[in-house]
């Protein structure tokens, strides 16, 4: 039994403007609120974890469906991988497999947070490798699968949703994970048409999601996934790798309007806005000359439909279009930068606005 605090969250709430007459007035309340959440567990420990102190492992958390949630543990055997550890087969890796409460879902805020924890404290308490730790799931546990891997994109060197549900708002998250995806054509609980909506989106967001459709399986497509040895080859290949994102403090933006540095400040739910007119620009300053080999601009509504990048390495006269684009639809553009160019500056030029707004980017990314 792991006994788990979840992440504290914050909730504040503003009174609404008063009349003049109205002796009401604006105030705030802030108040942490933190909720205890208690899960059981399996552990298997693979086969040689005892022989070597020093060597590290691999762990994979496994997370169940709706019908093995409760109190009695043997029902997280029932199905998929302990079911499979039940039965023999040697995994070399480090599998936990908690319970869900009665009542409770793998993907609420709260359960995010506890199996969060929970990840924190096995890799304190057993010799996991940091860089190979993995999830997967199945139906319930699969949109426990997309959920935590979008709530902690930087946790994972792959992970592997079975008959789940993931929300395609946060494909870009998971962009950067390794991904296998399975479902049964004929799945009439958790339709097929949502895992297409995920790959779609991870398409759209330049992801890593391979997929695989069992096409006379129901709802079960656990069995033959779990069953797969290539499954855990496949699994097991992925390491997690350092990013090679530049990080904001590394650079100095400026724009034409708008505050520009929220464009580049490595927050997603942010964005920068330009005025309502053309043209406007947006200068990215590395601080050196940098070797980049891509840059990704991931644009809200408000996008660019003509505009160029130009590089320069003093940031004066020897500017060099190195993209031009006549026909951008918005969602995610992908500009990769020859090999041998180091510029120190990067300009966007936008010409032409794709809609009656500004411009409007939720993120840049500059990949070294």
């Amino acid at each position: 039994m792991s006994r788990l605090v979840c992440a504290c969250l914050c909730f504040a709430g503003l009174l609404s403007q008063a009349a003049d007459a109205d002796r009401q007035q604006p105030t705030t309340f802030s108040k942490t609120v933190c909720q205890e959440i208690t899960l059981r567990q399996l552990l298997y420990l693979p086969e040689g974890y005892d022989d070597d102190p020093a060597a590290r492992w691999p762990l994979i958390l496994f997370l169940h469906g709706s019908g093995e949630r409760g109190n009695e543990l043997d029902r997280v055997k029932v199905n998929g991988l302990p079911k499979e550890l039940a039965a023999g087969r040697e995994v070399p890796a480090i599998v936990l497999s908690p319970q869900c409460p009665a009542g409770m879902s793998w993907d609420s805020e709260w359960m995010v947070a506890g199996l969060n924890a929970l990840l924190d404290d096995a890799l304190a308490r057993y010799r996991v490798d940091p860089r190979r730790v993995y999830v997967t799931g199945l139906s319930l546990g699969g949109f426990g699968v997309w959920a935590l891997a979008a709530a902690h994109p930087e946790r994972f060197a792959a992970i592997a949703p079975v008959c789940g549900r993931g929300d395609p708002d946060q494909a870009f998250r998971l962009r950067r994970i390794p991904i296998w995806a399975f479902h049964g054509a004929r799945d009439d609980v958790v339709p097929l048409s949502d895992m297409q909506t995920m790959a779609d989106a991870l398409a759209r967001a330049h992801g890593d999601m391979r997929t695989t459709v069992y096409p006379d399986v129901g709802h079960d497509s656990w069995s033959a996934t779990y069953a797969n040895p290539e499954f855990y080859t496949w699994l097991l290949q992925h390491e997690r790798m350092e990013s090679s994102l530049m990080k904001p403090q590394d650079a100095v933006l400026t724009a034409s309007s708008g505050d520009a540095a929220r464009a580049f400040d490595g927050d997603l739910a942010t964005r920068w806005e330009s005025e309502w007119t053309d043209p406007q620009w947006l200068l990215i300053n590395l601080g050196a000359l940098k070797a980049v080999r891509r840059m990704v601009i991931y644009w809200e509504t408000a996008h660019g439909k003509v505009y160029d990048l130009l590089t320069s390495k003093t940031g004066e006269g020897d500017w060099t279009t190195l993209a031009t684009e006549t026909a951008g639809d918005g969602g995610v553009d992908v500009i990769e930068i020859p090999d041998g160019l180091e510029p120190r500056f990067l300009k966007l030029m936008m010409k032409e606005r794709g809609t009656q707004w500004g411009y409007s980017i939720w993120e840049i990314e500059v990949e070294m």
